[in-house]
């Protein structure tokens, strides 16, 4: 990947969503960058985020509803979707008690490259907000 004004502005995003635990769709990277006065198109978005997904600087995950959400943070771990606000976590899988046992994927002949593991329901802030309505 050569080094280019769109690219590092790219990976600055990328920084923000590392320092920050957040997760975008590529229309919420391009409406940002917009919005900071930084002319980037949305193809260029997509194509060096599938380049970054390629190459492990980020994961790329889908939603229920076939939404795609990229995320820095490529250990593994799964996420949690509030259905009313959009809020989107990382969970720990040993937070959650997920017991992921890689060897009896590889007794069955299976090499794996990616887990994804996505929750929803309704996150504590809503439930909360919910009680003083």
């Amino acid at each position: 990947m050569k080094r280019t004004k769109q690219r590092e502005i790219i990976m600055n995003v990328i920084e923000r969503m590392k320092r920050e635990k957040l997760h975008y769709k590529v229309e919420d990277v391009y409406l940002l960058l917009k919005k900071e006065g930084c002319s980037v198109n949305l193809s260029t978005i997509y194509r060096n985020f599938n380049e970054l997904v390629e190459k492990g600087v980020l994961l790329k995950f889908l939603l229920s509803d076939g939404t795609a959400i990229y995320d820095a943070n490529v250990f593994r771990h799964a996420h949690f979707r509030c259905l009313r606000c959009g809020k989107i976590e990382d969970l720990m899988l040993e937070e959650i008690g997920f017991d992921f046992q890689e060897d009896t994927f590889r007794e069955k002949g299976i090499k794996l490259s990616n887990i994804s593991v996505v929750f929803e329901g309704i996150c504590s802030d809503c439930l909360e907000e919910n009680k003083l309505n």
